[in-house]
């Protein structure tokens, strides 16, 4: 997987956020349009799907830029937001095959999802429950994405987890962000295998 980490700025800060220590500032727009679409095709041949991330990527001052590229270039276009116009923006199922909402935030919990795109509700491992789940196919959500913390210190069961036809319930495992397939790119367009100097 790529990860695009459009901007490092976000309107929260939360203490699991695996970019609060990147203090890398985005390019201009002129470097964008003559980098970006060079740097995503030469990537496209080594990796079919990008995630694009933050920080909070919606905030990026080019965001409709790397989404119109990233769907010129990747066969799969996910994206991780806690922007909640996403979700039912009449154009994600458009431009994104899904979007992982995070239900960090308790204030996340009331958001359904009508867009008709895939959505995922992602947590951390320790607010797992059976009710969460009942609760997020209730509101529309494809499925669930349990993410263990990035320090070996929250390792999740998949035991426990039900299977529920329709509904995918996944778990990211430790440090899967960080292993050596994954490829970084940072908000100023340079790419990364090794990300664990922000950790």
């Amino acid at each position: 997987m790529i990860k695009h980490i459009l901007t490092a700025e976000c309107n929260r800060s939360c203490s699991y956020c695996i970019t609060k220590n990147v203090k890398i500032d985005e390019i201009n727009s002129e470097i964008l349009e003559q980098k970006l679409p060079d740097l995503y095709w030469r990537l496209s041949m080594r990796c079919d799907s990008i995630m694009l991330t933050g920080g909070e990527p919606s905030l990026s001052k080019y965001f409709a830029r790397y989404v119109y590229y990233a769907g010129q270039y990747f066969k799969h276009v996910f994206i991780t937001t806690q922007n909640e116009w996403l979700l039912n923006w009449e154009h994600s199922k458009d431009y994104f095959e899904a979007i992982t909402f995070s239900w960090h935030d308790p204030k996340a919990w009331r958001y359904a999802v009508t867009n008709g795109a895939a959505v995922y509700a992602s947590i951390l491992t320790h607010l797992y429950s059976d009710w969460l789940v009942d609760t997020v196919r209730k509101l529309g959500y494809t499925g669930l994405t349990i993410n263990e913390n990035h320090f070996g210190t929250d390792v999740f069961d998949e035991k426990q987890l039900p299977q529920i036809k329709g509904f995918s319930i996944k778990v990211n495992r430790r440090g899967k962000c960080i292993d050596d397939e994954t490829i970084f790119i940072m908000p100023d367009l340079s790419v990364r295998k090794n990300f664990k100097e922000f950790l």
